[in-house]
């Protein structure tokens, strides 16, 4: 049966997605499993690609032309909406992009490709982001394990106005998704130079002839070899999850330090001491699970147990970011050798790796090149970040017509 059809007062229309829709249906994972995978051929698109809003082409996978041509029937269009159906990340949904095509998708995401003349493709990609709660609640409902069905996206209502305020909308919402997509492509780009300088400059000493030998090996006379742990002090963070209520300050887990705020996220309203809060700009190392240090970027949070707040003792931030970015696989080895369930390492293994650190005349030389780039990164990543705010407040108002996009003719000044 179909849908209500018919327009309400402001023109919208409810429609079930199996009406506007030519294609509905996930994929397979090919013979093999992964022993199939191949490091070129066709893109596999698998849900760990799948993010809200964005693609991420990390660990992602591809498989030989004849694999591919087995499963020609879940060929990825362009712009094609991809939405995980199983697991943890099930209703997450993007767009396709471009610039991963060919591609197939494996039994754990659906294609979702709309008829162009019925429903625009960002638009639809914008309401499935705004009825993520329904599609989780139709996914945990009677089963085993959260998944959604072929009839189940099918039968999913939403309402829609005619195609071309669909498209007007999914302009606005398009510029903020590329300007902020932007920023973080710069973020990358900024940090890939630091750290090929950094490397350069304070490991392989590339422009200094003048080198003596020391217990990393040779570096610039007058340089000192110093243990990365006595760079900075390190504050381990404490048991904040426990006070979760709600309200406040995010607890920042490894979870949110690899990929921010999500759905299980923790806040709480509990007062602790500075050293335990990380404001814009601090630098956050986990010491445990998947090592790494990171730059936080969002508002004032509380620090959990299995991070170090890292502060600087007498050394410009971005060296004591870079040194550790340096040291970070050896720690990542220790961790990976730990018999345990989750790697680690402790506060001694801080003190068993050095790295060359030049007197502070030298420092501030350097410090004219590396600074820039450190706050030109940090300023593109919170501006992105803030776009993301304002982004994520304006969707569901515009895909619920709160807010109306006047057409071109009405946003144009008017001319005497």
């Amino acid at each position: 049966m179909r849908s209500d059809m018919t327009s309400d007062r402001r023109g919208w229309r409810r429609i079930a997605l199996g009406e506007v829709c030519h294609k509905i249906g996930s994929g397979a994972t090919p013979r093999g499993g992964e022993d199939a995978y191949t490091p070129t051929g066709v893109a596999l698109i698998r849900s760990k690609n799948v993010h809200d809003l964005s693609f991420s082409a990390d660990g992602l996978a591809r498989i030989p032309d004849k694999a591919a041509d087995a499963l020609r029937g879940v060929s990825v269009e362009a712009g094609d909406v991809l939405l995980n159906i199983t697991g943890q990340s099930v209703a997450r949904c993007c767009r396709a992009p471009q610039a991963i095509l060919p591609a197939r998708v494996n039994q754990h995401v659906a294609i979702v490709r709309p008829d162009p003349k019925e429903l625009d493709s960002r638009f639809l990609q914008y309401a499935l982001v705004v009825n993520k709660p329904r599609l989780l609640a139709l996914a945990s409902a009677g089963a085993t394990r959260e998944a959604l069905t072929k009839a189940m996206i099918s039968e999913l209502e939403i309402e829609a106005p005619e195609i071309t305020e669909q498209r007007r909308l999914s302009t606005v919402l398009g510029s903020l998704e590329e300007k902020i997509e932007s920023n973080r492509r710069l973020v990358k780009t900024l940090e890939e130079i630091a750290t090929v300088l950094f490397k350069a400059r304070f490991i392989e000493f590339l422009d200094c002839d003048d080198l003596v030998e020391s217990e990393i090996g040779p570096i610039p006379q007058g340089w000192s070899n110093t243990p990365v742990g006595d760079l900075a002090r390190y504050v381990n963070g404490k048991a904040f999850t426990k006070f979760g209520n709600g309200q406040g300050r995010m607890v920042i887990r490894i979870a949110e330090l690899r990929s921010g705020p999500g759905k299980s996220t923790v806040y709480s309203d509990h007062e602790t001491e500075p050293d335990f809060m990380a404001a814009p700009g601090d630098i956050l190392f986990a010491w445990s699970g998947s090592l790494d240090v990171y730059r936080w970027i969002r508002p004032e949070a509380l620090i959990n147990q299995h991070i170090f707040k890292v502060i600087p003792k007498g050394y410009p931030d971005w060296f004591v970011f870079h040194a550790l970015k340096h040291v970070m696989p050896h720690f990542q080895a220790i961790a990976a050798d730990k018999a345990t369930t989750m790697g680690h390492i402790k506060r001694a293994d801080l003190h068993a790796f050095s790295v060359a650190t030049p007197p502070a005349s030298a420092l501030r030389k350097h410090n004219a090149v590396f600074a820039p780039l450190f706050e030109r990164a940090f300023a593109a990543g919170r501006e992105a970040e803030t776009l993301t705010r304002v982004r994520d407040q304006l969707l569901p108002r515009l895909i619920s017509g709160q807010i109306r996009i006047p057409p071109d003719e009405q946003l144009a000044p008017k001319v005497a």
